[in-house]
């Protein structure tokens, strides 16, 4: 391995483990961060973090089993909200699995660096046809939602 540091970096991820909370923190890119480091060395990764809905990496529907007075305030998203479960250990373990996944993509384009790229564009026209929906069409999927 060379002294330059691997260059790693993801756009548009979100980062909500601590979501509702009054302070900054690198959330579980932290223990990623360091795991990468830890199993490749010099490693440079950046983040760009951007809107990207309300996504979550938790399993939030048995969070919310586990923590129903505070689902009334996190689901307004009103406050503060401590949910009954250790924030840290999701942040490492999710932190843990990201950096499998970058130390096992690194193993297996380690062997095929490319520093001469060669970038293309194409753009084109393409009409589609618009799909007009029928009464029938339209009484049958109300009559699915109103079922459901």
């Amino acid at each position: 391995m060379t002294d330059e540091p691997i260059r790693i970096g993801w756009s548009q991820v979100s980062s909500q483990v601590y979501e509702l909370h009054r302070f900054i923190s690198t959330d579980y890119w932290a223990f990623a961060r360091s795991q990468i480091h830890d199993r490749l060395g010099n490693v440079y990764v950046l983040l760009i973090c951007g809107a990207a809905g309300d996504q979550n990496p938790l399993d939030l529907v048995r969070l919310s089993k586990m923590n129903s007075k505070e689902l009334i305030k996190w689901n307004a998203q009103a406050g503060e909200a401590f949910r009954n479960v250790d924030m840290e250990d999701k942040c490492r373990s999710i932190g843990q699995r990201i950096a499998a996944v970058v130390v096992r993509g690194y193993d297996k384009a380690k062997t095929q660096i490319q520093t001469e790229l060669v970038f293309k564009h194409k753009s084109f026209t393409m009409r589609l046809p618009i799909r007009k929906v029928s009464e029938q069409d339209y009484r049958e999927a109300f009559a699915v939602i109103e079922e459901a």
